[in-house]
């Protein structure tokens, strides 16, 4: 639980952290889409805090370990695939039509004590004498087409590995003018080098454009341009376009939908008058997922691995408010912008596993440094005064613009003890400690211990594994942290301004040296059964969990 910190869970590629936040401005722009489903091999979900623990500070909502495709020895294999699907949504309310409209709205005309002789609402005709009747769902609403195609090559032998990719996405969205195009490479491959170094790497590039004519971004549903919103609260007994083909707008106030024959002016916009306005958000990415390590085997049972990764991405913002209807009446605005996250981790780690007996032991050490830096680079214009140039180079716009550079830096310790015996008994803990830049309380710890026992494996169990393959029980606790706060939070924090026509600089944030670390502690007790030689399998958790130091970033 948190308050204002994210809930959001923290996402492994191939072992490497990686971005999940949206930074984008324009769109609502979801990171994780980057990676290409077809190239995944496995995602494994770290629900109880003793796993996830090994993650310490970030680890809070939980961890998506994601492993993708790599290739294997044998021969070279080529892979092609096409899917076309289709994309609705479903169970929409069916909106009044115009009769029923004008006969609700009186009604609550008259219980509100109104004139029966002066009703406000009235329907009406268009030149051929039909009661106009707008169904605003139909005209927003629609079935997309999705497209997607995949390419892989993979092979190798017992040195060397290689797999390669690339796809292409395209999907149309649910309301018109929405549309997400996605193009994605990668390829990665392990050598030998003789019996005790292996190296490898892994790298991906995607290129992705979200355009969408809809404000409500960001689950900011209830927007004045919000095209979801205005498909319902848009008056069904008034047109979306005059008979000249142009959008229908109020004479009194041209921002708005027109009132046609109702008394009362309407407040809301134009859904068409927006999208034929030219009203628009756009966010273009590049970004690379990368990563190279290298592991040392000196003796038997030992593994000394580094791995590098990096992930960055590059996003380009444009949005558009037409200055001929809705909230950019009468001046418009036009909006582009950059935002540029680069974040690299290095992990070093000891590994040892060893034998004694029917005894099994694998201890890791190691340490793990990252950092990561945001530039943010934007620019407004207003005073759109001419429809046929609406962009944001013009001429005759008034101009604004902003920026920033924010950095951090996290390290860490990291350390797992892991035993069993036959496989029937299981004992796993772990620790970690993390130093974030961020706050003024830097150091946390973060532990977990979980035991486990296949009950399925003992002799009194024999008869029950017609039935039952397999049974464990498991019982685990462990603290983990979030601290998803501001870049400086902890600092004081000054924003450059004007007064009085002057530069000045604001105080926006307060030092706090005591900000430290939010943490959740969580227990947890279960099984998991396998039954009827693995038809079914059932995990059954029970978890408690209790947060302290909740984080108010305000």
């Amino acid at each position: 639980a948190s308050i204002t910190s994210s809930v959001t869970p923290l996402y492994v590629v191939d072992g490497v952290p990686v971005n999940s936040s949206n930074i984008a401005s324009s769109t609502d722009y979801n990171p994780i889409a980057d990676i290409n489903p077809a190239d995944i091999k496995s995602i494994d979900i770290l629900k109880d805090a003793a796993a996830s623990a090994m993650y310490g500070s970030r680890a809070a909502a939980g961890v998506v370990l994601i492993t993708t495709n790599s290739g294997s020895a044998g021969k070279t294999k080529l892979t092609y695939d096409y899917n076309l699907g289709f994309n609705s949504a479903t169970k929409l309310f069916t909106p009044m039509n115009a009769e029923q409209y004008t006969d609700i709205k009186n009604r609550g005309w008259l219980n509100n004590g109104g004139d029966p002789n002066n009703l406000p609402y009235a329907t009406m005709t268009d030149k051929n004498g039909n009661i106009v009747n707008t169904n605003w769902v139909d005209l927003i609403f629609r079935t997309g087409l999705s497209q997607n195609h995949n390419l892989n090559l993979q092979g190798g032998n017992d040195k060397a590995t290689y797999y390669l990719s690339g796809s292409y996405t395209t999907q149309e969205g649910i309301t018109v003018d929405a549309k997400y195009d996605r193009f994605s490479f990668k390829g990665n491959g392990t050598y030998k080098l003789n019996k005790f170094v292996k190296i490898g790497f892994n790298t991906g590039y995607t290129y992705s454009k979200i355009h969408t004519a809809d404000d409500s971004r960001g689950g900011s549903l209830s927007a004045m341009g919000g095209l979801t919103r205005l498909a319902y609260v848009d008056l069904p007994n008034v047109p979306a376009y005059n008979e000249d083909g142009t959008f229908y707008a109020s004479t009194l106030a041209p921002r708005n939908l027109g009132k046609g024959n109702n008394a009362i002016e309407v407040f809301y916009y134009n859904a068409m008058g927006l999208i034929d306005g030219g009203q628009y958000g756009e966010s273009r990415t590049n970004r690379i997922l990368a990563n190279g390590y290298a592991e040392i085997t000196p003796i038997k049972g030992l593994t000394l691995k580094t791995l590098y990764g990096i992930d960055w991405t590059l996003v380009q913002n444009e949005s558009f408010s037409t200055p001929l209807h809705g909230g950019g009446y009468p001046d418009g605005s036009s909006r582009t912008g950059t935002s540029n996250l680069r974040t690299w981790t290095w992990t070093n780690t000891a590994n040892y596993q060893f034998d004694i007996k029917k005894h099994h032991f694998d201890i890791l050490f190691g340490v793990e440094a990252s950092a990561s830096n945001q530039h943010v680079v934007s620019r407004t214009g207003t005073t759109l005064s001419n429809p046929v140039e609406m962009y944001v180079e013009a001429s005759y716009l008034t101009y604004g613009g902003s920026g920033s550079i924010q950095e951090s830096s996290l390290f860490s310790y990291i350390s797992r003890f892991t035993y069993d015996w036959k496989s029937r008994y299981y004992l796993t803990a772990n620790w970690r400690r993390d130093g974030l830049s961020k706050l003024g309380r830097k150091w946390g710890n973060f532990y977990g211990i979980s035991g486990a026992w296949r009950i399925s494996d003992e002799p009194f169990f024999h008869d029950l594994r017609r039935t039952i393959d397999d049974l464990k029980i498991k019982v685990s606790y462990g603290v983990v942290g979030n601290a998803n706060v501001g870049w400086y939070a902890s600092k004081s924090v000054y924003s450059s301004s004007t007064y009085n026509g002057n530069v000045a600089y604001v105080s926006s944030g307060i030092n706090d040296p005591n900000l430290g670390w939010e943490q959740t502690g969580t227990a947890d007790v279960g099984f998991s059964a396998s039954l009827l030689k693995g038809r079914f399998n059932i995990d059954v958790d029970y978890f408690y969990a209790r947060s302290k130091d909740l984080i108010l970033d305000d």
